[in-house]
């Protein structure tokens, strides 16, 4: 189906384990492949894609508290010439950091339950693809694109976790905490600030990658994405025909969903 010459509304999307989510501003529809001809479509009410933000919130805090903690103990029984207050602890920090989540990816991608998930992931990244572009839905405009989509949540993590680095860096190393208190209680003290700072800076981190990649010809866009859109190959895989019709599915039942409900308010 073609929607050249439309107004584009604005769209997001998820995968989920039995097909694909996609979200407009005032519908959201999940549509999965219930056999091989038949697509069946469901209407979500009053929700929408943060619905995981408490699944979100906990793999952001395994990567904040757990790592600090193994730097923490690194520090204590190792290297114990470094403190909050000091560069290597935070570098150390970081790396332990991308560590955890390298190594998170690489498990759940072998697991057989998890493969549909990332299929469909890479189905949806392409269907949103070929709609940002302009082109036909169709399965084979699709085929011509990658699993690689510059506004997946992985690359925002990606650029979260490096962005909070660098102001939890500089905000700790500014604090005497190391210097005024005890080891654990300066520590106890470093995280319980580093949690309340999380959300206003993945706000923040929010603004600025939306605003990166909406001048993604950028030099500096294309740095900053570049983490995330490697790591988008370990969290997805090539879709099959049936799922990329799945999500193109979504897409027009959203987008019919949308003008519907848009008529709706316009008469009011």
């Amino acid at each position: 189906m073609k929607l050249l010459g439309t107004k584009r509304i604005p769209l997001t999307g998820q995968a989920v384990s039995k097909g694909v989510i996609i979200e407009t501003p005032n519908a959201l529809v999940v549509a999965s492949l219930k056999s091989q001809d038949r697509i069946e479509f469901k209407q979500l009410e009053d929700q929408s894609l943060s619905t995981n933000t408490l699944v979100s919130l906990l793999i952001i805090l395994f990567l904040i508290v757990l790592p600090h903690g193994v730097a923490a103990l690194i520090e204590y029984l190792v290297i114990n010439i470094w403190n909050l207050q000091s560069i290597q602890f935070h570098l150390l920090d970081g790396i332990i950091k991308a560590t955890l989540l390298v190594g998170y990816l690489f498990f759940i991608r072998l697991l057989p339950e998890i493969s549909s998930l990332l299929e469909n992931h890479g189905a949806e990244h392409r269907v949103l693809s070929i709609y940002e572009a302009g082109e036909e839905l169709t399965v084979e405009n699709a085929k011509k694109y990658t699993n690689i989509h510059p506004m997946c949540g992985t690359t925002l993590l990606c650029f979260f976790l490096f962005f909070s680095t660098i102001i939890f860096s500089i905000i700790l190393i500014s604090l005497p905490i190391a210097a005024t208190f005890p080891f654990v209680l300066s520590h106890i003290l470093a995280l319980t600030l580093k949690l309340v700072l999380i959300i206003p800076i993945a706000g923040v981190s929010y603004g600025i990658f939306k605003f990166l990649q909406e001048n993604s010809n950028s030099f500096v866009a294309k740095i900053v994405s570049t983490p995330g859109m490697v790591l988008q190959k370990l969290t997805t895989k090539t879709p099959s025909d049936d799922q990329l019709k799945v999500g193109i599915s979504a897409i027009l039942a959203a987008l019919s969903l949308e003008k519907n409900i848009s008529r709706k308010q316009n008469y009011v």
